[in-house]
């Protein structure tokens, strides 16, 4: 069943326009009927579409623990606490680098 370019906007989330845009440029599959309307065959459009997979985010066991991270973030950063961080660090040694 063929659809509008607005359904096709719709459904892809895409600003109004742009399907039938794309299809007038040659950049997606469409049909001309008789009275000069641009509709879409939903099935050729989803064959064009790319599956991108992305590594999942680390999820935080709990809400307390993403509270816990974002005050740690936002917690304010003074002279003192500066000095803290920086003598901390120069009592760690630098990880050996294993040569191959």
């Amino acid at each position: 069943m063929f659809q509008s370019g607005t359904d096709i906007d719709k459904r892809l989330g895409w600003p109004l326009g742009r399907a039938e845009s794309l299809a007038r440029r040659g950049k997606l599959p469409h049909v001309v009927l008789p009275d000069g309307l641009i509709r879409f065959e939903w099935t050729d459009i989803e064959a064009l579409l790319l599956h991108v997979k992305t590594p999942a985010a680390e999820v935080p066991q709990a809400v307390g623990e993403t509270k816990k991270a974002r005050d740690e973030l936002l917690k304010p950063v003074g002279p003192a606490s500066v000095e803290a961080v920086l003598s901390e660090r120069a009592g760690q040694t630098e990880p050996e680098v294993q040569a191959k």
